[in-house]
């Protein structure tokens, strides 16, 4: 950090404590706050290493404790999606780097954790007094007492089984079963990540019967009355098969859980930086979340049901998380001839962390006898940077995309100017973010139209009140829209992680992929695409729309069928050999 006086580091709760002037990095929601340094930006230039790096770091801990104790934990999934473990540890990082540079003093952190300070403190203690910590206004605040938040959780599990579940066990054969998620969403007939494929097994020859087994999401009374009601497809959700034993043996081994998180092993430091405590903190939230403690269920629930059905063929959904790795474990040790396949169902991006192994780590982990993808784009990339093992992928077909007409190219009214839909996808984050390009790209080119659409966990509705206004007084909301129609709106779609941009590219439209500062690359677009752009701030969206304008209408043409055939490579359309490869035939 250099010699001379010692780099000043100003952590606070918010950026109005701060002293006025001075640079600062966002960490969490403070990210997406207007003024932030995002972690995402300094980064940007290193990601793929450090991408490699955070994998390597976790993974080879995951092989050091491989064990179902240890798979239960959310954290060591490396899923940035639905952990802020990745997350919190990028933004260490980047705070990192941002000190490596010429020094400007003082700098701020906003938003820091408990855990994240005590990180920061041993970066400081470790720089021989190149750097100084003060705080501005309060302290984090702690989260409530582990095991009280823990037992919550358990008695709230324990009461929707017996009220909902508890009565409810289907009986029958079935050649198949499908692991699946159901929640308020729910539609008979197309399943959440398998579309058809019940449809398609009943009408093959020889025709195979099939049942649904979801895990909920969301409230059950909201979900169980819509499976209940469901006359295409048969549904049994996959915690009707516990008892109370299984609720009482899953509590017992998540306290014992909480006495060993300070008995695994510390971590290696990442790129010079202490993160154990980071690590202890977030296998304690895994526990006092209840994750844990659902994940325990999920084996028991598992094991029960291959014990009651003896299932030649099980089909889940491939993401490698934490609960997969139970449920492999409880499918085989309640019927170890089964077969299981995982399907991998949508779009894969440079984000999905946890779709990649360390160097030996895939041999110690629990994974499916195959793993089916949406098509041979995924299969490749997967093969190329997940060390997976011979010959356990295979590119399949895509269940829950199905092409459609090439929309034709529309053409500006005089005055009119480009119209540019904003899709979102992945976090309120994201959604601010978009906000405010959207708002500039606006002020940049006053006579274009501009649209948001949102994702319905993250409608617009949850913007801060001054930019949702000027958000809705500049663009149009799409909320809950047919797609096609929205396509059919846009001259161009601007998104940042959403498999629209994939949809968007089958129907002919082109796509600019909005960088908005994450730390690692969320487009779905995983090869060079020519009716594809990014662009890294408002400006250059602004250009890429203007140069999707200026082509003529042969290149046009011609780059519109390039990005078909790329689609139909990556979300493949049905065949008779991707089903027996689906089937594990």
């Amino acid at each position: 950090m250099g010699a001379g006086a010692p780099r000043e580091l100003v952590l606070a709760a918010s950026a109005a404590d701060l002293p006025g002037g001075i640079p600062w990095l966002g960490f969490g929601d403070a990210a997406a706050a207007e003024g932030a340094l995002r972690p995402g930006d300094l980064i940007r230039p290193q990601r793929e290493r450090l991408r490699e790096a955070f994998v390597i770091w976790l993974g080879g801990m995951n092989s050091a404790n491989a064990s179902p104790e240890w798979w239960a934990h959310n954290t060591s999934s490396k899923n940035l999606l639905s952990s802020r473990f990745g997350n919190a540890v990028f933004e260490l990082l980047a705070l990192r780097l941002l000190l490596q540079e010429p020094a400007r003093t003082p700098v701020g952190v906003v938003g820091a954790s408990t855990a994240q300070e005590e990180a920061i403190r041993r970066m400081a203690a470790a720089s021989g007094g190149a750097l100084r910590i003060r705080h501005a206004g309060a302290a984090p605040r702690r989260e409530g007492r582990a095991a009280l938040r823990l037992a919550a959780r358990a008695v709230r599990a324990v009461l929707e089984w017996v009220w909902w579940l508890r009565p409810w066990r289907e009986s029958g054969g079935a050649a198949v079963r499908l692991i699946t998620y159901a929640d308020a969403g729910f539609r008979d007939g197309n399943d959440a990540f398998f579309g058809p494929l019940a449809s398609l097994l009943a009408v093959r020859e020889p025709p195979l019967a099939c049942v649904h087994h979801p895990w909920l999401h969301g409230a059950p009374g909201e979900v169980v009355p819509k499976l209940r009601a469901a006359a295409r497809f048969r549904y049994s959700p996959l915690l009707a098969e516990l008892d109370v034993a299984d609720f009482l043996g899953a509590l017992r081994d998540a306290f014992a859980a909480l006495s060993r998180v300070a008995r695994w092993p510390a971590p290696a430091p990442l790129e010079g930086v202490e993160l154990e405590s980071l690590l202890r903190d977030a296998l304690r939230e895994d526990l006092a979340s209840g994750n844990y403690f659902a994940v325990l269920l999920i084996q028991r629930a598992a094991r029960r049901l291959a014990e009651r059905t003896r299932p030649p063929l099980v089909i889940y959904p491939f993401e490698n998380k934490s609960l997969e790795k139970l449920l492999l474990l409880g499918l085989r040790e309640g019927y170890p001839a089964g077969r299981i396949v995982g399907y991998q169902h949508t779009s894969v991006t440079p984000r999905h962390t946890t779709l990649l192994f360390a160097p030996g780590e895939a041999a110690r982990t629990p994974l499916p006898d195959r793993v089916v993808t949406v098509g041979e784009v995924t299969r490749a990339w997967l093969e190329s940077n997940g060390r997976y093992p011979a010959g356990l992928l295979a590119a399949g077909f895509a269940l829950r995309q199905s092409a459609g007409a090439s929309l034709e190219r529309r053409r500006s009214a005089p005055g009119e100017g480009a119209r540019v839909l904003f899709v979102l996808s992945s976090s309120i984050a994201e959604l601010v973010s978009a906000a405010r390009w959207l708002l500039e790209a606006a002020r940049l080119r006053p006579s274009w139209q501009f649209a948001l659409r949102p994702h319905p966990e993250f409608p617009i509705a949850r913007l801060p009140e001054s930019l949702r206004a000027a958000a809705m007084a500049r663009s149009r909301d799409f909320s809950g829209t047919p797609l096609e129609e929205n396509l059919r709106w846009a001259d161009a779609i601007a998104y940042a992680s959403s498999t629209v941009a994939l949809e968007a590219l089958m129907a002919g439209r082109p796509v600019v992929n909005i960088d908005l500062g994450e730390p690692l690359d969320a487009d779905p677009v995983l090869e060079p695409v020519a009716l594809h752009w990014c662009a890294g701030n408002p400006a250059q969206l602004v250009a890429a729309v203007q140069e999707i304008a200026d082509l003529t209408d042969a290149e046009f043409s011609h780059r519109r069928h390039a990005a078909r055939s790329f689609v139909d490579r990556y979300l493949r359309p049905f065949t008779a050999q991707g089903l027996a490869r689906l089937l594990g035939e």
